[in-house]
C-alpha cells in the first residue's frame, strides 16, 4: 500500500490524477508517462510486483515466503525513497 500511496502521491504532484486501481503496473506506467526519469524505478516495481506470487505456492510458515516478504519490503522502501527523491524537500 505504500508503494501505490506513492505513486498516486507523485502523480498528484505533476498535476496528474491517478487511476482508481490497486494495480501498481498501471499506476506506474501512468508515472511513466508524466514523470521524467520514473522508468528508472520501473524494474523495482515490476520486480515487488513478483513477489505477491509465491503466497498462493507455498505454506505460510515456509522460509521460502519470509524471504520474498523481506525481500518485498526492501522493495517498498527503496520505491518509496526513489519518489521521495523525486519531490521538493520540505523544512
Amino acid at each position: 500500500m505504500a508503494v501505490l500511496s506513492a505513486v498516486k502521491g507523485l502523480l498528484i504532484f505533476h498535476k496528474q490524477e491517478p487511476e482508481k486501481t490497486y494495480d501498481v503496473i498501471r499506476l506506474a506506467d501512468s508515472a511513466v508517462s508524466h514523470v521524467k526519469g520514473f522508468q528508472e524505478c520501473m524494474p523495482l516495481i515490476q520486480a515487488l510486483r513478483r513477489c505477491g506470487t509465491l503466497e498462493w505456492e507455498v505454506p505460510e510458515n515456509s522460509e521460502t515466503l519470509r524471504r520474498e516478504r523481506a525481500e518485498a519490503l526492501l522493495l517498498a522502501e527503496q520505491i518509496v525513497e526513489f519518489i521521495a527523491s523525486r519531490l521538493p524537500e520540505h523544512d
